[in-house]
């Protein structure tokens, strides 16, 4: 065949689209199970993070993810979703493996997806809050929820989705029976970088630690995001400058998805006292030498060879050959310590 001829270049092209094509559908598919993985891992993580300030989103990216997987089963016993009016609509444990194509997992649930139906409902009622709480409510909106525990104490961890100035934002709070907000943890995907994207930033998420959702008579009352400077009080937070539209987002998906995890809170949580999680003295763990003895490896910490010699402890508290530190999180496989001489947590895992 003249390799110069039309044919010939058409007939070229058609089996280098192909080749080309079929490769790049080959490596999608192939990436795809590593993707999903991570975002599954990511999702754990988040969700761990909102449980409890003790839980260190960086420090916890760099564990293997069957440790995530074990902290994740370890601290989250219920996954619900719930419907507006805070009923439970499904409910699954960790003796029910995640399944991503399980409808009815609240790790599943995209509040995303409910969004355009939320902003259909609003714009239907043009302010009348009546009207869109009916239509909520026969619309079938869902909301995900998370019980969880930390040393013995319920925190229920809500997730939620909304639109900041350019695109998607989220977040995960937890919320303990005092109804006062124990963590929160925000992302965003396309918000302007020094502005709307500092929703990331400890200083902002740490506005709404100690916040509450509810008045005494135990009212649901959304908390608020007011412009930066503003006095703020236990239902507000102060917003970012520069960042009006991203600050509205998070006040408005907040207030709507907390709305369903207040309803059943009313309805099954019985408002307790405060002496809690982040605020004890101590983490309460079953943490002894016995326990902690043998060899820990870790990906940002020098291993540590935990034994009577090199190591005593008094509670929670800890020093490694003269190094002081407090146990944070335990388990079979799995050691998290916070130095006294370090800003992060360190995690290890245990040498088989």
């Amino acid at each position: 065949m003249n390799r110069e001829s039309n044919v010939y270049t058409i007939i070229f092209a058609s089996v280098m689209v192909v080749v080309v094509g079929g490769l790049l559908a080959f490596i999608a598919s192939s990436l795809k199970p590593a993707q999903e993985g991570n975002i599954k891992n990511e999702k754990m993580i988040n969700i761990l993070q909102a449980i409890d300030p003790s839980f260190d989103g960086a420090e916890m990216k760099k564990m293997k993810r069957k440790e995530v997987v074990e902290l994740f089963n370890k601290h989250v016993q219920k996954r619900i979703i719930l419907d507006y009016e805070g009923n439970i609509v499904s409910e699954l444990t960790p003796e029910d493996e995640i399944d991503p194509k399980n409808e009815e997992d609240a790790f599943n649930l995209n509040p995303r997806k409910q969004y355009p139906k939320i902003a259909t409902i609003r714009k239907e009622c043009g302010g009348d809050e009546a009207c869109v709480e009916n239509k909520m409510k026969e619309q079938n909106i869902y909301a995900p929820m998370f019980i969880c525990e930390k040393n013995g104490q319920p925190v229920y961890v809500a997730h939620f989705s909304g639109k900041g100035l350019w695109d998607d934002i989220w977040g995960y709070v937890g919320i303990k029976p005092s109804r006062k907000i124990n963590a929160a943890v925000f992302d965003h995907k396309a918000e302007t970088p020094g502005l709307g994207s500092k929703i990331t930033e400890d200083w902002f998420q740490d506005q709404y630690i100690d916040k509450t959702m509810a008045t005494n008579n135990d009212e649901y009352k959304s908390i608020k995001v007011y412009k930066p400077g503003v006095e703020t009080d236990e239902y507000s937070v102060n917003g970012i400058s520069g960042a009006t539209f991203t600050g509205v987002g998070v006040d408005e998906m907040m207030g709507r998805a907390l709305q369903s995890t207040h309803a059943y809170m009313k309805k099954n949580v019985e408002i307790a006292g405060d002496t809690y999680v982040g605020e004890a003295e101590t983490y309460g763990l079953d943490a002894n030498i016995e326990t902690l003895t043998g060899e820990w490896s870790s990906q940002t910490d020098k291993e540590l060879k935990i034994s009577s010699s090199t190591t005593s402890m008094m509670g929670d508290s800890l020093s490694y050959n003269g190094r002081k530190g407090q146990v944070v999180e335990l388990t079979d496989n799995l050691l998290l310590i916070k130095w006294a001489d370090a800003s992060l947590v360190s995690s290890y895992s245990k040498v088989k």
